[in-house]
């Protein structure tokens, strides 16, 4: 009986390690995605500006 416990427990922790790593993966891309739109805005910004200088 006992060799079942370990064996939930351990599946248990197993699972909680792959969730959190699978969350901080799904964290870093979102952060990618954030910083790939702020940089888009910031171009779209300066074209906008430049095309007010040229009229």
């Amino acid at each position: 009986m006992e060799i079942y416990l370990w064996a939930a427990m351990f599946y248990i922790v197993v699972f909680i390690g792959i969730i959190s790593i699978v969350g901080m993966v799904v964290n870093r891309s979102a952060q990618g995605t954030h910083e790939r739109i702020d940089q888009l805005q910031q171009q779209v910004r300066k074209l906008e500006e430049e095309l007010k200088k040229k009229s």
